[in-house]
This record gives structure tokens, sequence and C-alpha cells, in this order.
């Protein structure tokens, strides 16, 4: 709890750019991160780690996330292609924070994860800029969360969006990994629902 809400006020030193700003679009500002730094970044933090999963809600009354659950035997690679894999994630827990308005795909969905059993999912991560690299720390965003579901007879393919204002990192020294997504969207293969996720978070680190 204590690292999430420490992590939670770690705004981005550049919340303006957007996710797709992970590529260099050759501008001369100083904190542009070229693709040949950006790949050897991702490529130093490449690696598989393991730890624990806590998994939160948000209260909009206080302002504050709370833990509702964790697990351990969790495990992920980051890999340097900016993709991430994560084992063994408990996607149940999703159900609690889609708003159906009625729809039946949404309820369908609802449904299906309130039944699922734990699934390995393919994350997606960023270093946007070198405001992001110190001596100590590469940090970086996880853009979103993506998992295969079947249910209804069908395939679907599951994007979970996550807020560009909260940081995962890793540690130069320990070789200590973070990862942080807050929900922040939803698309069901390609039908994106804007407002129907609401916010909770997935906290995973290797301590």
């Amino acid at each position: 709890m204590k690292k999430l809400n420490l992590i939670s006020m770690m705004l981005l030193f550049v919340t303006a750019l957007s996710v797709m700003s992970c590529v260099n679009n050759d501008n001369n500002s100083d904190n542009l991160i070229s693709k040949a730094d950006q790949k050897a970044y991702q490529q130093r933090i490449s690696g598989t780690y393991s730890g624990k999963t806590r998994l939160y809600s948000f209260d909009a009354n206080s302002n504050k996330f709370v833990k509702q659950d964790s697990t351990v035997n969790v495990a992920w690679t980051l890999n340097a292609d900016s993709t991430m894999s994560i084992t063994n994630v408990p996607v149940k827990f999703f159900a609690n924070y889609i708003t159906t308005s009625n729809n039946n795909e949404l309820v369908n969905l609802k449904a299906a994860l309130a039944a699922a059993p734990n699934q390995n999912i393919k994350a997606y991560y960023c270093i946007p800029s070198t405001n992001y690299v110190s001596s100590t720390s590469i940090n970086y965003v996880v853009t979103a969360l993506r998992f295969s579901l079947t249910y209804n007879g069908a395939a679907h393919v599951i994007t979970i969006l996550t807020n560009a204002n909260y940081v995962g990192g890793w540690n130069v020294t320990q070789r200590f990994a973070y990862v942080l997504a807050v929900t922040a969207g939803l698309y069901i293969d390609n039908t994106y629902y804007s407002s129907n996720m609401t916010t909770t978070a997935i906290e995973m680190d290797s301590k």
C-alpha cells in the first residue's frame, strides 16, 4: 500500500506526451529519447522477474487506492521489444470494475471474467523520454494489458488501457523490477468502451 501511494504521487514529468511518443519524432527537444537509446534501455531491463501481485480499488472519497487482494507466484518478463509477458494473472478481479450500462457485450464479458481462471497476459510498456531515466533507475509507463478470453462460443481479445500518469521502474543497482498498471479504458476486440472500466490497479514487485 505504501508503495502504491508513493508511486501514485510520482506523476510523469511530461504528461502531455502520449504513449505514442515512445518513438522519436526527430524533434530537437532535450527530453526526447532516440530509438537507439530506447532500445538500449529496454534491453538493459529485459529479464524475468517474480514476486507478489497486489490488487487495488480506488476510493474516490479518500482519493486513495485500497488493497483488495494479493497473490504470490506471479512472474513477468520484460522484453526488449517493449512488450511484457505476465503469467498467472487473476483476471476475474476485473469483473468488479466493469459497468455494463445494460450493454449485452459488457454483461457477457463481466460474467466471463467472473468465472475465468488465471490467465497469461501480454502488456505493453514504453520509456517516453530521457526524463524517465536516471543514474539509479529506468522508469516506464505500462500502456495496455491484453489477453484472450473465450465465452459465448467465441474467442475475444480483451484490451485494458492504462493510465499514463503512473509509472513502473527498474532499479539499476538491485535489478529490482516494479510494475504498476492503473486501468483507464476497455476494448472488446475492436470496440472501445471508454467509460465502462472504473479505476483499479495491479501492482507487482520482485522483492
